[in-house]
């Protein structure tokens, strides 16, 4: 991992699926517990392609630490990016990472990351707070400005270095 813990808190998300998308998610659960990262990717990937957040959520986590496959920031930027568009709140703290760090080619972009950590904030996540505060120390008073506009925004663009 990068660092950071992938969680997989998903029990407001849980109500608002459906029975046989939760049975995906929870297979590839038991498969990623097992470190059977092959079988999770499996599970998982029918479900993110159909857009349940916390399946997108699960690919992004396996492309990122390269469970199962080789490691690919910019392939797990994109399940990240789908599953915060759904607001899934750890999909918003990994993106928050991602661009906080510029790490795997990704271009650092500290209003970014303030945006995605500021939108986790507000969903509770654990250590949000904390890492939007750390980031906010380095910001201008214009680039605050600019990094709470985008955590206003109903979709937060991404940054890929070309």
């Amino acid at each position: 991992m990068t660092g950071q813990r992938h969680r997989f808190g998903i029990a407001a998300g849980l109500a608002l699926a459906s029975v046989a998308v939760l049975a995906d998610f929870q297979s590839g659960l038991d498969a990623f517990n097992d470190r059977d990262y092959g079988q999770a990717r499996d599970r998982w990937q029918e479900c993110a392609i159909a857009g349940d957040p916390a399946c997108q959520y699960g690919v992004g986590v396996i492309h990122d630490d390269g469970l199962g496959v080789e490691a690919d920031t910019f392939e797990a930027l994109r399940w990240y990016e789908q599953a915060a568009r759904k607001a899934h709140p750890d999909a918003l703290m990994q993106l928050g990472f991602l661009y906080a760090t510029g790490r795997g080619g990704i271009i650092q972009d500290p209003v970014q990351a303030w945006a995605y950590f500021a939108r986790a904030a507000a969903m509770g996540v654990a250590g949000a707070a904390e890492s939007r505060d750390r980031i906010a120390r380095e910001l201008s008073l214009e680039e605050r400005a600019r990094a709470a506009r985008r955590a206003d925004e109903a979709s937060i663009r991404y940054h890929l270095q070309k």
